[in-house]
């Protein structure tokens, strides 16, 4: 009885650790995630409105770049083994304000996205 208890428990035990440790990766694949799709915007923010080109784009690794829009990391990162895709989205809001978004994914699930507007 006492050895069936102590199994349940060391199985339940190892179960935690497995899933904290899954747990970590993710967490470290959200922040690389992050960090690539900061790195893109803020270079796109650097330089201004009139560089994205006008309309509705959408760049998501199919098409060339524009004048050099967007910036690298566009279109693929690979970092600690995971490639990381890099979609930019840019639409005109109103006549002087151009929303932008840049989405980063990886894996089957993961994604994280930013977004922000630009005026002249």
């Amino acid at each position: 009885m006492a050895v069936a208890l102590l199994g349940s428990c060391l199985l339940g035990l190892l179960t935690v650790i497995v899933s904290g440790l899954d747990l970590a990766d993710r967490s470290d694949q959200i922040t690389i995630a992050t960090e690539i799709a900061r790195d893109e915007m803020e270079a796109i923010k650097e330089r201004g409105f009139t560089w994205p080109p006008g309309g509705e784009q959408v760049y998501s690794g199919d098409r060339p770049r524009d004048r050099g829009f967007p910036p690298a990391p566009y279109p693929r990162v690979t970092r600690d083994g995971w490639d990381y895709l890099v979609t930019v989205t840019i639409g005109d809001v109103a006549t002087s304000v151009r929303n932008v978004r840049v989405q980063v994914r990886w894996g089957e699930r993961g994604e994280v996205s930013l977004e922000t507007y630009l005026h002249p």
